[in-house]
């Protein structure tokens, strides 16, 4: 069986967030704050005991967002990052951008293809790379002028839309509940 040292924050004399901004400010927190970079399959599945909803699992991922929609998807992989934070009793998490809901629904072909608009995407199990099927017709000369061009062209700071950052204020609110 797994097992994990849970800190209890209860005794602590700071809350996550005083102990994160203290470090921040160069000053002395109560203690190292704990957190992790990015946890993803298979560890996820271990500490929660269950499968999670994570864009690392991409077919997982994009499985239930074909089944359940995009809501349901970013509602359950918000709750599932928060239930892990919880349980290895993290003072903070990372997070970073939700696919927009206007993105295309998936619609799954079968255990490894999946279509999203026009584009058919393959996952490659043994690699974990997923090959956009779609754009594999593309001559290299295409390929070779469409990588100028991404190169070459000005920086554009990404647009980031409201709803990008769906997991990110749901988890907020479910620490704030919490508290």
């Amino acid at each position: 069986p797994f097992q994990f040292l849970l800190i209890d924050t209860r005794e602590s004399r700071m809350t996550p967030r005083e102990r994160v901004h203290a470090a921040f400010r160069h000053e002395e927190p109560d203690r190292t704050p704990i957190f992790e970079r990015l946890i993803k399959p298979p560890t996820d599945r271990v500490i929660l005991g269950r499968p999670a909803v994570h864009a690392d699992d991409w077919p997982t991922y994009m499985r239930t967002w074909a089944r359940d929609g995009w809501q349901a998807t970013m509602e359950q992989q918000a709750l599932d990052e928060f239930e892990i934070v919880q349980r290895l009793g993290f003072d903070m998490v990372s997070l970073g951008t939700n696919p927009p809901a206007s993105a295309p629904q998936p619609i799954e072909l079968d255990e490894w293809n999946f279509r999203q608009g026009d584009d058919v995407l393959r996952y490659h199990p043994e690699s974990g790379v997923v090959e956009n099927l779609t754009s594999r017709t593309r001559s290299n000369d295409e390929w070779e002028r469409n990588f100028r061009d991404s190169i070459e062209r000005e920086y554009e700071a990404p647009v980031v839309e409201d709803d990008q950052l769906y997991i990110w204020r749901r988890i907020q609110q479910l620490i704030d509940e919490a508290q």
